[in-house]
C-alpha cells in the first residue's frame, strides 16, 4: 500500500515459519484425525492447516484427512483458515464473531 504511493519498502520479516522438527507428534494427531478420534477441530491459522495437510501429503494421507475434516465440527479463528478449507473443498462449520482468540472464545462460550 505505501509503495502505490511512492514509498521504498525494507522487508525485514522478524518471525519465520517452519515445520515441526519432530514429526511424530503431528503424524500422531493425523492420525487420531483420519480415525475419528476429534469431535471438534480448531483452526486458528490458514498457514497451520496448510502445514497440518502438507504433513499429510508427504505422508500419502492428505486424501484421507480431508475427508475426515469434512466430518468433523470446524471451529476457524478467522478467513484465513476458512479460506484453505475452501480450498480443499471444504467450509467452517463455526466462524469466530471476531477473527481473534478472544472472538472465538465469545463464540464458543455461547454454544
Amino acid at each position: 500500500m505505501l509503495e502505490r504511493h511512492g514509498a521504498i519498502a525494507v522487508r525485514c520479516p522478524l518471525v519465520s515459519i517452519h515445520d515441526a522438527e519432530v514429526p511424530a507428534p503431528v503424524d500422531a494427531w493425523i492420525d487420531r484425525l483420519v480415525q475419528g478420534r476429534h469431535d471438534v477441530v480448531l483452526l486458528y491459522t490458514g498457514e497451520g492447516l496448510s502445514r497440518l495437510l502438507g504433513f499429510a501429503r508427504r505422508r500419502g494421507v492428505e486424501a484421507d484427512v480431508i475427508a475426515a475434516l469434512g466430518r468433523t465440527c470446524k471451529v476457524a479463528r478467522g478467513p484465513k483458515p476458512a479460506k484453505v478449507l475452501r480450498g480443499i473443498g471444504l467450509a467452517p462449520d463455526v466462524m469466530a464473531e471476531e477473527p481473534t482468540t478472544a472472538g472465538l472464545m465469545t463464540t464458543l462460550s455461547g454454544r
